[in-house]
This record gives C-alpha cells, structure tokens and sequence, in this order.
C-alpha cells in the first residue's frame, strides 16, 4: 500500500508538471533548432515531467527490491545482441502496419518525407547528450523502474502493458506510437525478468540513436510498400513473420541475460497476501489508467509545445 500512496503522489506531480509544461513550455523553449524543439528544453522537459515524479515516489517508497540481475560487461554485451533485433522489429512492425492499411484503405497512413536537418557540432552534441542519454534514463526511470520493477508482486503482463500504455501515450503522433511498441514491449520484459533499468537503458538510448542519424527508418522514406495490392499482402506476411521471429530471439536473449546472473533465479518479491496483492493490483491499475489519460491524452487538450519524448 506505501508503493501506491507514493505512486499516487507521483503521478499526482507528473500531471501537474506537464500541465505547466504544456501550457507554458513552448513559451520558454519556443526556439526551433536541430530535432523538433531545443535541445535543452527537451533535456529539461523530461527531467521536470520523469525525473522529479521519480524522485517523489523514491522518497515516499522507502528502500526498493534488492534482487537484481547484477549489471557486468558480460551482460551488456548480452543486452546489445538485443539492439538489431528491437530497431528491426520496430521497423517490421511499422511496415506490417502501413501495408495492412494500403491495402484496406489504398492510402498511406504514414508521413514518408524524411527530416532534413542540419546540425553544428555543438547542436549533434546536445543533440546527442539529450536524445541519446538523458531522455532514455529519464523515461526508463519512470515508465520502467516505476511501474515495472517497483511492482514485482504484480503479474508481469499487467505491469509491461501499463508501462508500454503509458511510454506511448505521451509520444506526440500515431507514427511514433507504432514505430515504438516493439521496443516499449521489449524494454518492459527486459525490465520485468532482470528487475533493473540499466539493460533498457541500453536498448533505448541505441535506438534513439539510431533515429537520430537515420532518419529515414523513423519517418518511413525506406518503406517497403508498393502500389500492388496482392504484393503488399505478401510483404505484410513476411513483417509479420518476421515480427515473430525476432520476439521469439528477443525472449530466448532476455532469458539468457536473466539466467546468467549472479546468485541463482531470481525470486519474486512477496509482500502480502493474495487479497493484498490483488487490492494492490486494483489500485496500480486505477492509477495508471489515470496517469495514461491526464498525462498522455491531456497534451491533446493543451497549446502543448511540440516536445518530443
């Protein structure tokens, strides 16, 4: 019951930073320059909306498990085995998605024109410091940490589909929200089987990455979809398959990095009863599903500044 008076007073913080953000955000960072909004604004963004909520439930919360899958090279190196598989998977899925739209509305779901960005230096290395490092370790902290490992009494599928709800909702377009399900779902079993952040971390800040320097994936200019019908069903079967194919690895991977750890098996946390894990349960539910509404919806509802996640 502590976890979710601190998961309450959280999210009660996060709606009321991202309101004041949205409201007044783009009028502090209103600069247009590099990726979508400045730099900083991005790397302050998240720091108020993730950051602070994080550091809310960490106090009220007390001490959190002990029983992770210790953080070695090993098992880094384990974890970038993932990285091809996530951002081709992600790629996959978005493709299984235009083509099955072409082929029942004959049109393109997807903006295809790639950003044409120039960048100083210095613009690539804050570019860089808050795509690929600060905004990954904020949003993992709480959409991870949080609602994934600070919950481990919780059934696993519950707390990865709140989580993967919860990352897409705040995400500013249908196009990322696809784009990204493959990683949110991943980055969440990653979390959930190992009950730490440092592997998703990992896997996310790649991907981020790899949007950064090649566009074309995110904003869809290498699509395969062509003007055939009966040949768009073809390359949708083969996303699809592929899709499989690549979870399957994906799993068999995140197992491997969760067998190998120090100690043995990890074990779940016990800390109540059966009814008091299913009241728990409940009450994580009723207050994500609020979270996903005022802080992932409630942008569409605001003059929010185009900000990025």
């Amino acid at each position: 019951m502590k976890k979710n008076i601190a998961l309450i007073s959280a999210v009660i913080s996060m709606i009321i930073v991202r309101f004041f953000w949205g409201a007044y955000g783009s009028e502090l960072f209103g600069v247009q320059m590099g990726y979508k909004t400045v730099i900083e604004g991005i790397i302050i963004g998240e720091a108020l909306m993730f950051g602070l909520p994080a550091l809310v439930y960490a106090l009220l919360s007390g001490k959190g498990s002990d029983n992770e899958v210790k953080v070695t090279g090993t098992n880094i190196l384990r974890t970038l085995l993932l990285v091809p598989l996530v951002v081709i998977s992600m790629y996959a899925f978005r493709e299984l998605i235009a083509n099955i739209s072409w082929i029942i509305t004959g049109r393109e779901i997807f903006d295809s024109e790639a950003a044409s960005v120039s960048r100083s230096m210095s613009q690539w290395i804050m570019a860089v410091a808050g795509i690929v490092v600060a905004v990954p370790c904020f949003e993992e902290l709480w959409f991870r940490k949080i609602y994934v490992c600070s919950f481990q009494e919780i059934p696993g599928w519950i707390t990865i589909a709140i989580s993967s709800l919860s990352f897409l909702s705040v995400h500013s377009s249908f196009k990322q929200m696809v784009y990204l399900c493959p990683m949110a779902l991943l980055c969440g079993v990653l979390a959930k089987k190992t009950n730490t952040i440092a592997y998703s971390i990992v896997i996310h800040s790649i991907c981020n990455l790899t949007g950064l320097i090649l566009p074309g994936t995110y904003n869809g200019v290498f699509s395969l979809k062509i003007a055939s019908a009966s040949s768009n069903i073809v390359v949708s079967a083969v996303s699809a398959l592929a899709l499989l194919v690549l979870i399957v690895i994906s799993w068999l991977l995140i197992d491997i990095i969760e067998r190998k750890m120090a100690g043995g098996q990890k074990e779940g946390t016990e800390e109540s009863g059966t009814g008091g894990k299913k009241l728990i349960t409940v009450i994580y539910l009723i207050i994500s599903i609020a979270a996903i509404i005022f802080v992932g919806l409630g942008e569409r509802l605001l003059p929010a500044s185009e900000h990025i996640h």
